[in-house]
């Protein structure tokens, strides 16, 4: 205990003398970063109240924080909220959820609470399917944004799907020039698993699906290749292109967010 007592004290030390360098800023920061859970453990962050989910194998908001706290017992000095936490808390962007990545655990918003536990409660149906790319906005920076397929992309992935996978012998595979995964979705994207893949070789599209037992390819009928050119269209923009070109915008579903 004496050690324990000692280098927490140290700790402090140091920790204010950085601080005394930077100036009053960083430690008001630290502040609003500080967070002190109730007898029930839920916490308020922006005077909104968020409570514990339990949630299932599938519920997986966004995963971009938006700032991060630290959760502590109210004796904890600021100076050493980061080290000294119960949880270190991230927010989504919309502010609706707050993962705790210490502890593993999921919060919600108090007034969500109801409709977000039953919906955890629900078998996983999917909806939807789409994958995640970067572009460059027109300030220069990178952003992440999520490709949800249309109904018409969605209705041409399960048509190659329904029909003979390829019979590949052993040591055969296709080489191809690109790839990437989709992931299933609810039509809310708040549950997801992974989904089939698509790929390219020379001027064919093939869909792959996953499983423990190794991977299924299906060949995409000529017919189809512009609808693929269309759900690849912004993938292909981030691996082939400096920025986002306009004529790839055009290409992108209104739904997608």
């Amino acid at each position: 205990m004496k050690k324990f007592i000692k280098r927490l004290t140290i700790l402090l030390l140091v920790s204010v003398m950085v601080f005394a360098l930077c100036g009053c800023d960083a430690l008001d920061d630290m502040r609003e970063h500080q967070i002190f859970p109730a007898e029930d453990g839920s916490f308020v962050i922006d005077n909104a109240r968020y409570v514990r989910l339990e949630t299932n194998d599938y519920f997986a908001p966004g995963d971009t924080p938006n700032g991060e706290y630290f959760l502590t017992e109210k004796d904890v000095p600021v100076l050493l909220s980061n080290q000294f936490c119960i949880g270190a808390l991230e927010l989504t962007n919309d502010g609706r959820f707050c993962r705790d990545w210490r502890r593993g655990m999921w919060f919600c918003r108090e007034d969500i609470f109801e409709e977000m536990q039953t919906k955890n409660r629900e078998p996983f149906v999917p909806d939807t399917l789409f994958y995640t790319y970067t572009y460059c906005d027109k300030n220069g920076e990178w952003q992440d944004k999520d490709y949800v397929l249309s109904q018409e992309e969605v209705a041409a992935i399960a048509e190659v799907l329904k029909g003979d996978p390829l019979q590949l012998g052993d040591g055969v595979y296709i080489s191809s020039d690109w790839e990437f995964g989709l992931t299933e979705a609810t039509a809310d994207l708040l549950f997801r698993h992974s989904g089939p893949s698509i790929h390219k070789a020379g001027n064919s599209f093939y869909v792959s699906t996953h499983k423990d037992t190794g991977a299924t390819t299906y060949q995409v009928p000529a017919e189809l290749n512009p609808i693929f050119e269309k759900i690849t269209a912004a993938y292909l923009a981030e691996i082939y292109g400096d920025t986002f070109p306009d004529t790839v915008v055009t290409a992108v579903p209104e739904n997608s967010i």
